[in-house]
């Protein structure tokens, strides 16, 4: 479940674990990066899999084994040949096959899947590389034209990147300039035909010629005053996603037309809706990804035809759709970052709906982490509950999006502060509650695999034991007994703090309290023997 915006990874050099904000650097040999794989804000269905441009990377999804592949992110490299940003805003492939990737503030990155030399090229708003120039590095949407053009949605305008066999380079001359050229603050998407690039911003949808002068032209018509939030061509038809509905670009009348229901009326009008994506299947039936839901027109009506959310993902938008035959695709999310997995339905006579979670880190901010003794790491998580990768390099989460996880998980929400792996393979860990508020310690024995329903849950409650503190470290020692932390907030016991210490099995508990370590915050702990400190 995605609950950051922020983008996350898991650095591992042997037993030594690290958490960083990003793996845009240069990594020393020995280090491996474990990135997420999270909201996807754009697929394209091309060379026989779904490329998705996510906050994690390029994801490769197989619709016909139903299957991952690792995501293409950043990890640093030092000559250039990599993604210059794991944080992607928009893809698309070329006729060369070729991936054209959109970053949110790095600049544009071709990826060539197969060159045997190197894989991928740059271009930034400033760049020393022949060619590899930019109008701006926040590109908000990107279309290959066949083998001949690249165009790139900026937060300054269009750019256009010529392909001439193997050689790609920026054309300044056909720059289109947001507020100059084109009418609006924002440009949203765009489409291109053997024509004209349409273009969606803010304002409603501007075209320009592909070919020069590049001359543009307004397209206001029953659009004036809209937003355009997408752009599709459809068997020769541009289609507009709008603030209200879905429209479609009339040649011999000049005109947008709105698709209505067969029995649009003043008394019964068809329904308004924000249109973010769109899709439409090979018998002419519409997909719109709208907020919240998903609208389907079945050439007669306009219906609603949504997955289920899941129990954390508020605010839901659907901003990217795709399909392959009668399957359409799209991913769920929100403005917060939530939201990282495939959505498929399959329209049967009852449409249904699965979902694909990529393998991956939780992607929230790491606020602890541990290794078990067979080698297995978990990490705590501020929004995103615990994540757990095994030694097979499979990463599971527990979070609230699973009934069974949030049935037994005390911070329903997902917030972990402290965390420690006991002796046995049990992960301990404790959400910071506010003050004046009390939070048990969970306790997870994981089941095997990701099946949740074979994991056995303990708790330690508030007060048992003298566990009432606010804990925000835990540690280990040599002998398997764990120690909590309190950060020395009052809670709700004022005179309590210091440190909690519980045996693995659970069979003896103490408190070490502040008057005997001289307060009660306790920041950090050592260990200088490997005797334990239980004695009978």
């Amino acid at each position: 479940m995605n609950r950051s915006q922020t983008c996350r990874a898991a650095v591992v050099l042997g037993g030594l674990v690290l958490a960083v904000t990003s793996a845009h650097a240069d990594l020393p040999a020995g280090w491996s990066v474990y990135p997420f794989a999270g909201r996807i804000h754009e697929i394209e269905p091309a060379g026989g899999v779904l490329a998705c441009a996510t906050d994690g990377g390029l994801l490769l999804f197989d619709p016909e084994t139903q299957t991952f592949a690792p995501p293409i992110a950043d990890a640093g490299c030092s000559n250039g040949d990599c993604l210059a940003s794991n944080h992607l805003s928009a893809v698309s492939r070329d006729g060369n096959g070729n991936y054209w990737l959109g970053t949110a503030e790095s600049g544009v990155v071709v990826f060539r899947p197969r060159s045997s030399g190197k894989r991928f090229g740059r271009f930034f708003a400033l760049s020393s590389t022949p060619g590899g120039n930019l109008l701006a590095d926040s590109v908000t949407c990107i279309e290959a034209w066949r083998t001949q053009a690249v165009y790139v949605g900026t937060s300054q305008g269009v750019a256009q990147i010529d392909v001439a066999g193997a050689v790609e380079s920026y054309n300044q001359e056909a720059v289109r300039r947001l507020g100059q050229d084109l009418k609006g603050n924002r440009i949203n998407d765009l489409t291109a035909d053997s024509l004209f690039v349409w273009v969606a911003t803010d304002s409603g949808v501007s075209r320009y010629t592909r070919q020069p002068p590049y001359t543009v032209e307004f397209l206001a018509d029953s659009l004036s005053g809209q937003q355009a939030f997408t752009l599709k061509t459809f068997a020769g038809v541009v289609h507009a996603g709008t603030s209200t509905g879905v429209f479609t670009w009339q040649p011999a009348t000049h005109a947008w037309r709105r698709i209505l229901n067969f029995n649009d009326t003043p008394a019964t009008p068809t329904p308004a809706f924000v249109v973010r994506s769109l899709v439409r299947r090979a018998d002419g039936k519409i997909f719109a990804g709208s907020n919240g839901t998903v609208w389907f027109y079945n050439n007669f009506v306009w219906g609603q035809l949504a997955p289920s959310a899941p129990f954390a993902l508020n605010d839901r938008e659907f901003q990217t759709m795709v399909a392959t035959g009668d399957t359409a695709w799209t991913c769920q999310q929100n403005a917060d970052g939530e939201g990282a997995y495939l959505d498929q339905a399959v329209l049967t006579r009852a449409p249904i709906w699965q979902r694909y979670e990529a393998n991956g880190s939780p992607p929230s901010e790491v606020q602890a982490l541990d290794l078990a003794s067979d080698g297995t790491l978990w990490i705590g998580t501020r929004l995103g509950g615990v994540g757990r990768l095994g030694t097979d390099g499979r990463w599971c989460s527990f979070d609230s999006n699973d009934p069974v996880v949030r049935a037994n998980m005390t911070d329903a929400t997902g917030h972990v502060r402290a965390l420690v792996v006991g002796a046995d393979g049990r992960a301990w860990f404790h959400a910071l509650p506010n003050t004046g508020d009390s939070k048990a310690v969970d306790i997870l024995l994981p089941g095997a695999g990701c099946d949740h329903t074979h994991d056995v849950w303990a708790h330690v409650q508030h007060g048992d034991h003298r566990f009432d503190g606010r804990y925000w470290r835990a540690a280990r020692d040599a002998d398997g007994n764990l120690f909590f932390l309190s950060d020395g907030d009052a809670g709700l016991e004022p005179d309590h703090g210091g440190i909690d210490v519980a045996s693995s099995d659970l069979g003896r508990f103490v408190s070490i309290a502040p008057d005997t370590l001289g307060g009660s915050a306790v920041g950090a702990l050592a260990f200088d023997s490997e005797s334990a400190p239980w004695t009978q």
